[in-house]
């Protein structure tokens, strides 16, 4: 699938050098670029998205930072991403380590959504985005009230989630105190999510200013 060109400004401000805009440009085209594919073959290889839970069953929480560092290989990809959920909506904003916002998942009663603030089309679905925040997110008994009956098993042990598929391995969801990492089987990627050291301010001020976030983290994951 063809990706469109990321916009990183409207307009370019007086006495900007083109050539420092294109450069610009390029690297974060490349960014997006090495997500996405990878993205594109781990939806090529899974099963059909799970069932979910009510939003009325997670806990709120208000915006947060975390950072997200995406492994396939020996390639590793980091972007920042704000979450907050409350009993009506899940939110996820993508961002460059930078700042700049790249794509918004939206989860709410009409089902899961990205917004058009995104200067990409992603090559996964917002259903299948969503699947991978619920499997870390919501509270055990109530993810396996919703695979009751389907296709669908969770299984625990210590601080790990088994999600499985027709019995088949799917991924695997290990909580530590310094990061949750999602172990995706059939895709053959690893995503690690951390948080960064100025995690509740600076979620706030972009969510409600539209100021940028800088990842400051010091947490050592993913390991080097």
């Amino acid at each position: 699938m063809p990706l469109r060109n990321p916009i990183l400004y409207a307009t370019a401000s007086d006495g900007q050098e083109p050539r420092r805009q294109e450069q610009k440009h390029s690297l974060l085209h490349g960014l997006l670029s090495g997500i996405l594919l990878l993205a594109l073959s781990a939806c090529s290889h899974m099963p059909p998205t799970s069932p979910a839970p009510s939003l009325a069953t997670l806990p709120p929480a208000t915006p947060s930072v975390q950072r997200l560092t995406f492994e396939h290989a020996d390639k590793r990809d980091t972007l920042l991403g704000v979450i907050r959920h409350d009993h009506q909506q899940l939110q996820l904003a993508l961002l460059s380590s930078q700042g700049q916002r790249l794509l918004t998942l939206v989860r709410d009663e009409h089902g899961s959504r990205f917004l058009p603030d995104a200067v990409f089309d992603p090559p996964f679905s917002a259903d299948w985005l969503a699947s991978r925040l619920t499997w870390s997110l919501w509270p055990e008994g109530d993810l396996q009230d919703a695979f009751n009956g389907t296709g669908w098993a969770l299984e625990t042990a210590a601080q790990q989630r088994r999600i499985y598929y027709r019995g088949r391995l799917v991924a695997l969801i290990d909580t530590t105190p310094e990061c949750r990492v999602i172990d995706d089987i059939e895709a053959g990627y690893r995503l690690y999510i951390a948080p960064t050291a100025a995690q509740n301010t600076a979620a706030q001020g972009m969510e409600t200013q539209g100021t940028k976030t800088r990842d400051n983290s010091t947490t050592a994951c993913p390991p080097p």
